[in-house]
């Protein structure tokens, strides 16, 4: 676990730039390619870079966090991912259709899925620029350091019935 090791700004800035990496391999899909070598590196990389930045993300968010409060710090962190994953989908999904018909008009006659691809890679792009910039503004503004397990924190796999006396 790198958690109680690694501050989790270098953990998300790390997982950030893998995972902006993933979409950046997906940004060469093309009609054309097959799912093993245009779709499945990318997201292989992709969930990766990811699954690096959830655990660390949600320790800090509920970290500091006193154990009376707990519940709605997790809810609110939890109501915040789910807020933002739909405003970035929203976000994409208008990027990659603006995409496609700026693409369409400039290509009279193209297929549609060639202009629906090119669409989604635009997207792809702005995607990992986001994650990216996100990768910068976790460096430069987080500043929790490494977490400290403490006692209690041994004892909360095992349930109440597993406490010592």
């Amino acid at each position: 676990m790198l958690l109680p090791r690694v501050r989790p700004r270098y953990l998300l800035a790390t997982g950030l730039t893998v995972a902006a990496f993933g979409l950046f391999l997906l940004t060469r899909m093309t009609p054309e390619s097959s799912y093993w070598d245009g779709i499945l590196p990318g997201e292989v990389v992709l969930g990766l870079g990811l699954g690096t930045v959830m655990a660390p993300c949600a320790a800090t968010a509920t970290n500091e966090v006193a154990k009376s409060d707990s519940g709605v710090a997790s809810a609110f962190f939890n109501t915040s991912t789910q807020i933002g994953a739909s405003i970035g989908t929203a976000l994409l999904n208008t990027i990659a259709a603006n995409a496609t018909k700026v693409y369409q008009g400039a290509h009279p006659g193209i297929r549609a899925v060639r202009a629906t691809v090119h669409g989604y890679v635009v997207a792809g792009r702005w995607a990992a620029g986001l994650l990216l910039m996100a990768a910068l503004m976790a460096v430069v503004l987080i500043t929790a350091a490494p977490f400290r397990p403490t006692e209690e924190d041994e004892w909360s796999d095992t349930g109440a019935a597993g406490r010592p006396g």
